[in-house]
């Protein structure tokens, strides 16, 4: 296998690693919430810390990838993210537990941004758009792993030892980014330098606007899915098992994406996922079954594939030059709507209104589709 494979393939493998962390909270929420001895709204809290933590620290991470290197972040992020999962798995109560959460997403948060950071320095736009459907492939297979380990183990042995899978993987990955070579075309302008590039170009942050709206609905909201059914009577390995298929309909729509890229504009793609967003949360708003959630998941799956990717991929080239602090900023608006999203679903739980969640969901999914379709088709890529 050539290097460039052997390590867009091990950053993908690293990207599982982010989204399997991420994926272990919101199914036990109830299982975690009774152990502790607190509330599924307190237990939700360490949920928001660790997206509000997640985005909070991307522009901390540029300024060190810029000094330091992409790979170097990578290496530094993912031993100290080791801290936070123990922190987790080894939570006495619901500060711990938040307090670990909180370190583990500021941690992992270095992971996407520099991962996209790297493909933007090593790869051709068709090829970051290829690498960006494998990655959002390891991503959602994480999602899926983390959240059918979470429910099982949740339900038959010890929530932890979920957490101390998540854990024995960062050690693992930790030991393999030292063999990683640095790009050669790694080097870029100073922070403060890259913000002014970046502040000549208003369509990198209209980019930054649609994703703000994106990560509401497919970071922040989604994650409530399992949760809203368990507030239902499901029990948690049911719910778990309804929401994962999320992650296994964007491997599969990923896959399915690559051969449409050459022939579909990247505004029909981003159009169909953000449709598919509008038509998942206008079911579960209608009716809350398992049947339901399960369409819902594969819905949302679909729009990640084809949406989210997508807005990646526009990012890169909307960020050309200022790529280490644009695609941080990414990471930023992604996670920043999913914590305001996290925060309607934290909302909903006390009174079970998750009706109207969804179906604002599904009103905000409406306008996303249509103004992304509508400006990336009047975008001009400034690469090739």
């Amino acid at each position: 296998m050539a290097p460039a494979a052997r390590s867009t393939r091990l950053l993908t493998a690293l990207a599982f690693l982010t989204f399997f962390d991420r994926a272990l909270l919101p199914p036990l929420l109830p299982v975690i919430a009774r152990d502790l001895g607190a509330s599924i709204t307190e237990i939700g809290t360490a949920l928001i810390a660790y997206t509000v933590a997640y985005a909070a620290a991307q522009l901390l991470w540029s300024v060190v990838s810029i000094r330091v290197g992409r790979v170097r972040v990578l290496a530094i992020s993912t031993t100290l993210s080791i801290v936070g999962i123990a922190l987790s798995a080894f939570a006495v109560d619901a500060t711990m537990l938040t307090l670990g959460r909180l370190v583990a997403g500021a941690s992992l948060g270095a992971t996407v941004p520099a991962v996209l950071t790297y493909f933007g320095d090593t790869l051709t736009l068709r090829s970051r758009a290829v690498a960006a459907a494998n990655l959002a492939a390891g991503l959602s297979l994480g999602m899926t792993v983390g959240t059918v380990v979470a429910s099982m183990l949740g339900a038959w042995l010890d929530w932890r030892l979920a957490f101390g899978a998540a854990g024995f993987m960062a050690v693992v990955f930790s030991v393999l980014l030292l063999r990683l070579p640095e790009p050669e075309s790694s080097f870029s302008p100073r922070f403060w330098a890259s913000i002014r590039e970046l502040a000549t170009r208003p369509w990198a942050w209209g980019v930054l606007a649609l994703t703000f709206l994106e990560g509401a609905l497919l970071v922040g909201v989604l994650s409530y899915l399992p949760t809203a059914l368990i507030v239902q009577g499901a029990p948690v390995v049911t719910a778990g098992l309804a929401t994962s298929v999320f992650g296994v309909a964007v491997i599969l729509f990923s896959q399915l994406l690559k051969p449409l890229l050459g022939r579909w504009t990247p505004a029909r793609v981003l159009l169909v996922g953000g449709m598919a967003t509008v038509l998942a949360y206008a079911l579960v708003a209608v009716q809350l079954t398992f049947v339901t959630v399960a369409i819902a998941a594969v819905l949302l799956g679909l729009g990640w594939a084809f949406a989210h990717t997508q807005m990646q991929t526009w990012m890169t080239d909307a960020a050309v030059g200022a790529r280490p602090v644009g695609m941080s900023l990414f990471a930023v608006a992604l996670f920043g709507g999913g914590s305001f999203g996290a925060l309607g679903g934290n909302a909903a739980v006390p009174g079970d209104d998750f009706s109207m969640l969804f179906g604002l969901a599904a009103l905000a999914a409406l306008v996303f589709a249509v103004i992304a379709a509508h400006f990336r088709n009047r975008y001009t890529p400034r690469e090739e």
